[in-house]
């Protein structure tokens, strides 16, 4: 199998498949729908994204100044819309025509058009609960080359935002020219984000009203039910509505460009996040801005069959209760008969709670559902709804409720009281973190209690697969071949997570235990199957399994290039095609990444080494001192400049180098 050097730099980025449906809009919907209307109007959903017009821009464009690292920026109007400029350090300003808003409440966001169709997000928002301008990343100083820079390409709309803020939205990203055509059915998340494309739908209500076939006038439409609307999954309304709703509200990535069909299973468009260091604590608990399907997957309310409307009107997005009365739906004497699970008794009452009533520790949310600031003012509770833990605290360092809200008081304190409270409580017990500490050493005990983990299906999903993620820093053949059996599993996670530890099988285990994977219903369980067989492509392939292979590594393909513009994924570009030998397009995927963000030391050292690998050393030496220039610290390329100069008998200065990077790697290790 040969990859082609252009595959990458022309052509469409993914298959396109528009819906055979024309979007009709919200106001169309208005005129039959008024109340579901009614309620949508005004919601965090209307808002994601507004023209940067009244009345939609709600800061401060008076002329107003904020001032940050050096930069002076001052919000003002100009001519008929509203302006940013910029005035560095050293003089320089540009001005800046805000295109967009973004988001209503506790903070706006907005979007200025650097190039023809290119949006950015600006870094300072405007906080709507204190009327007042802040600057998003106050503990960063990032230089224009940076990509993280509000100009770069991780702060870019089009690629990281758009797709959950706007209805049937299409990247259409040029990967030769680098340039955004972007078209969308609605600007906002409006009713066809939910319910799909509406042309069928308003046909058939137009013949209706008119006392006509309504089977003939949508007899034309393919894919939609016998009211016109695309047909839904088949399952659970909890089955339907995560994979609704979890398309936006998770971290995950993308397997396309664009958003999929309102009736799309997740895992066909999307891979999860899985709960790794820096994303989640060992406990499980949210962490980085991880959203809230990774958390709430792992809770027993997901479990037992809670699902996303069962707390959120699905159309003004607020909750169904105020207070303790949403948790009493269900935590009560009464029970709720759709959770029959569920043991009836009271909660809301202090021989519960132990707090009294009116204090912020009587409210349910405090103790099971604890909140963390993202984006510096904007709270978010953690959805796994689980008991508070400070003996974690203490064994594991991870974060507690009960510290959270008594300031000043220790672990240690909290874990005493909790005793006192339920001497027969969970303390002590088993948890997740038991399975994820970070520092826990993975000797042969150690891997076989987390294969057992990973084996109980009655652990949630996601964390059985962090699990075996986390076994892939020891991974081995032997730890392939005991986990072999979970990539039949019924959760596609786990699927996925199995196959990542099979990469160090024995060649011919590995192609006996994925090829059956290709076939796999689910398109990211088969992406990940084909991308782990690399290795052992040159090996025979049996006939029968020729064709979902080719099936599967064209879907792999196709998401690598509908993430043309995303610098990691050209690493992955250029890392395939190194593993399939085509080095002229792995150089130009590793050009194409430093492009995109000059500071991706990595691409920089891949670029070195294949110029010193196809006998070039002195280029190798030209590239790795420029990418030293652009991130002067990395420690990576000095230790490669090391190994070249080494090479080359030039010993002295090898041996500088080797002191530099390991001066660079003790400060970035102190530093963190």
């Amino acid at each position: 199998m040969i990859i082609s050097s252009s595959i990458f730099a022309s052509g469409p980025a993914w298959p396109q498949n528009p819906s055979p449906l024309s979007f009709v809009t919200s106001e169309t919907c208005r005129s039959c729908h008024s109340s579901a209307f009614e309620a949508w109007s005004g919601s965090h959903h209307d808002w994601a994204l507004k023209p940067a017009s009244e009345p939609y821009v709600l800061g401060d464009f008076d002329d107003a100044e904020f001032a940050q690292g050096g930069t002076i920026y001052r919000f003002h109007r100009g001519g008929s819309g509203y302006r940013v400029e910029q005035t560095g350090a050293d003089g320089g300003t540009a001005s800046y025509e805000i295109a967009y808003a973004v988001g209503v409440t506790p903070l706006q966001q907005y979007l200025v058009e650097i190039e023809p169709g290119r949006l950015q997000a600006l870094d300072v928002a405007w906080d709507t609960d204190n009327r007042r301008w802040f600057y998003l990343y106050p503990e960063q100083k990032l230089d224009p080359d940076d990509g993280l820079h509000w100009t770069g390409p991780y702060k870019n709309w089009n690629a990281r935002c758009a797709e959950c803020h706007q209805t049937g939205y299409r990247k259409n990203y040029d990967p030769q020219t680098r340039i955004y055509s972007s078209t969308w059915g609605e600007l906002n998340v409006a009713c066809e984000a939910c319910h799909g494309a509406g042309e069928a739908h308003v046909a058939w209500a137009r013949a209706k009203e008119a006392d006509a076939d309504t089977v003939a006038a949508i007899s034309g439409f393919k894919g939609v039910d016998s009211y016109g609307f695309p047909e839904r999954l088949e399952g659970s309304s909890q089955y339907r509505e995560i994979n609704l709703c979890f398309r936006c509200h998770s971290r995950r990535e993308p397997i396309g460009p664009d958003s999929p069909p309102a009736a799309a299973r997740f895992s066909n468009h999307y891979r999860l996040s899985l709960l790794r260091p820096g994303l989640y604590h060992p406990d499980g608990q949210i962490r980085d801005e991880v959203y809230v399907a990774g958390s709430f997957l792992q809770s027993r309310m997901y479990a037992a069959g809670v699902t996303c409307s069962s707390c959120h009107d699905p159309h003004s997005l607020k909750l169904k209760a105020n207070d303790n009365a949403l948790c009493t739906q269900c935590h009560s004497p009464n029970g709720n008969a759709d959770f029959s699970s569920l043991k009836p008794a009271l909660y809301d009452d202090p021989a519960h709670h132990n707090h009294e009533v009116g204090e912020e520790g009587a409210r349910c949310v405090a103790c099971h559902m604890p909140a963390t600031t993202y984006m510096r003012v904007d709270p978010r509770r953690d959805h796994s709804f689980r008991v508070p833990r400070p003996d974690l605290s203490v064994a594991f360092g991870v974060p507690n409720a009960c510290t959270g809200c008594h300031e000043g008081r220790t672990s240690e304190w909290a874990v005493e009281t909790v005793k006192q409270w339920f001497p027969d409580g969970r303390s002590g017990t088993q948890s997740l973190a038991h399975f994820l500490n970070p520092n826990m050493t993975l000797d042969d005990a150690a891997v076989e209690r987390l294969a057992n983990y990973a084996d109980e299906v009655e652990n949630p999903g996601i964390s059985r697969a962090s699990v075996l993620d986390r076994l892939l820093q020891t991974a081995s053949p032997r730890i392939a071949s005991r986990v072999a059996s979970l990539l039949n599993d019924e959760d596609p996670l786990v699927r996925s997570a199995a196959i990542e530890l099979q990469a160090a099988a024995e060649p011919d285990n590995l192609l006996t235990r994925l090829l059956p994977l290709l076939s796999d219903p689910v398109k990211s369980v088969r992406i990940d199957a084909a991308r782990n067989m690399i290795a052992v492509l040159a090996r025979p392939i049996p006939d029968d399994k020729r064709q979902a292979l080719s099936a599967a590594f064209r879907d792999y393909q196709s998401s690598l290039a509908a993430k043309a513009d995303f610098p990691e994924t050209q690493m992955a570009i250029g890392g395939l095609a190194l593993a399939l030998r085509n080095v002229p397009a792995a150089d130009q995927a590793f050009r194409t990444a430093v492009e995109l963000d000059p500071q991706l030391h990595e691409a920089w050292r891949m670029r070195a080494r294949i110029a010193w690998a196809t006998g070039n050393p002195q280029d190798a030496i030209s590239i790795a001192e420029e990418g030293l220039k652009k991130k002067p610290d990395s420690a990576l390329l000095m230790s490669t400049l090391a190994e070249i100069l080494g090479s080359m008998g030039r010993q002295e200065e090898a041996l500088r180098y080797m002191q530099r990077s390991q001066e660079a790697a003790r400060q970035s290790q102190n530093a963190q």
